[in-house]
């Protein structure tokens, strides 16, 4: 009796399963933010290395009164005042954040200090006529 193999067969001593490649980091594309409510950006997470097993992350705003993110990095203004967002890899070992303006233009500020001065030389110039 004959038998006839087709095809290719490998043998291996080892019964080990591969090892996975750790992550060793986490950034985020853009240093600083500034937006305005209900407008939108997305941050993007890079994981290191490349090949890394796992590279899911999370996403988390430390003020949604001020900007909210969803599971993608989409954030969204929601008032005025400052949210840092921060991206977190799955096994929690790695974080980087970014800190997110909204509402704030520099125009406003210079407004509101115009207006403080030209408040506090009205009040200067009463308590002058008043004596």
């Amino acid at each position: 009796m004959m038998a006839t193999l087709f095809g290719n067969v490998s043998c291996s001593d080892s019964d080990e399963e591969p090892i996975a490649v750790a992550v060793t980091g986490v950034k985020v594309d853009k240093e600083s933010v500034a937006i305005k409510p209900d407008a939108e950006v997305t941050l993007v997470a890079t994981i290191t290395p490349s090949d890394a097993a796992n590279k899911e992350v999370s996403w988390t705003s430390s003020n949604t009164g001020v900007v909210l993110v969803d599971n993608t990095g989409k954030v969204k203004g929601v008032a005025e005042g400052e949210a840092t967002v921060t991206v977190k890899t799955a096994d929690g070992s790695f974080a980087a954040s970014r800190v997110l303006l909204t509402g704030v233009q520099w125009p406003t500020i210079i407004r509101v200090f115009l207006s403080m001065c030209v408040l506090s030389s009205l009040v200067f110039h009463w308590n002058l006529t008043k004596s």
